[in-house]
């Protein structure tokens, strides 16, 4: 009798090599408009389409190449993985300009990410495998490898005790530079550092299972600037209190001096 463990143990030993479904990511799935997921604490939303322009869509750091691809930002120069090399959309993110949103009573900071792929069944559909965070204490770190060593610390990992994928479909929204999808994260968990720990590093990468194959992905950050920033008002604004009470004391003027024109005046006896 002592052996059947042995057996029932190998025998589940060779199904989970057979079989390791178990061991596949968790995927999260924002492919219905206004889906929302949360992982390790962080909040996740499919967006509709965001407003576009300077103050909105001002990303911080661009990743592109078809299959799979990673990046992160910083003022480093050459960039790793698949950063795209352009000092104006791929810099440091300074953690006193980031504008904390409160949700239920939970203060977060906010990160957008805009994706770029192609419209067809297949290639609408995108999966970021990871998702990071780092505080370090220069604006200029490179190097990466799960970090920076003593110039950073990890603050926020999407898998915490496990591998999770999170699916993005493109065609939800109608292009690029419209936005996908909200990353909201505590801020509590960017507290408690030490003063020199001051910028923020987003590493992210895309395309397991579902493959990048167009154009570029790009984040951005809601900071003071970008959320106090006043946009073109739209057409069509109604016009200031004063002057539609101004606009109706002309017109009761008017129709007066209209009706009196218009009196017939008495038959003369």
């Amino acid at each position: 009798m002592a052996a059947r463990p042995v057996r029932w143990a190998a025998a589940t030993f060779v199904a989970a090599a057979l079989f390791p479904s178990s061991a596949r990511a968790e995927s999260l799935y924002l492919t219905s408009p206004g889906a929302q997921v949360t992982a390790n604490g962080g909040l996740f939303v499919q967006t509709s389409p965001q407003p576009t322009g300077t103050g909105y869509i001002d990303p911080f750091v661009r990743i592109q190449r078809n299959g799979t691809e990673r990046g992160y930002n910083t003022d480093a120069r050459p960039v790793e993985f698949e950063t795209k090399d352009e000092n104006q959309w791929t810099h440091s993110l300074p953690l006193n300009t980031l504008q904390s949103f409160t949700i239920n009573g939970t203060a977060y900071y906010k990160f957008l990410l805009d994706v770029n792929e192609t419209g067809n069944t297949t290639g609408r559909l995108l999966s970021m495998d990871d998702f990071r965070l780092y505080l370090g204490d220069s604006p200029s770190l490179t190097g990466w490898n799960d970090g920076f060593g003593a110039d950073s610390k990890k603050i926020f990992d999407m898998d915490g005790a496990g591998d999770k994928t999170i699916e993005l479909d493109y065609k939800l929204n109608h292009g690029s530079g419209s936005g996908d999808m909200f990353a909201y994260i505590p801020v509590s968990l960017f507290q408690g550092y030490p003063e020199e720990f001051k910028y923020v590093y987003l590493y992210s990468a895309f395309g397991d299972p579902h493959k990048s194959d167009a154009g570029f992905e790009e984040w951005t950050a809601y900071t003071k600037k970008s959320t106090t920033t006043t946009p073109p008002p739209p057409s069509g604004v109604p016009a200031p209190p004063g002057l539609v009470l101004a606009g109706m004391g002309f017109g009761c003027v008017f129709l007066n001096r209209l009706r009196f024109r218009r009196t017939p005046t008495a038959p003369q006896s």
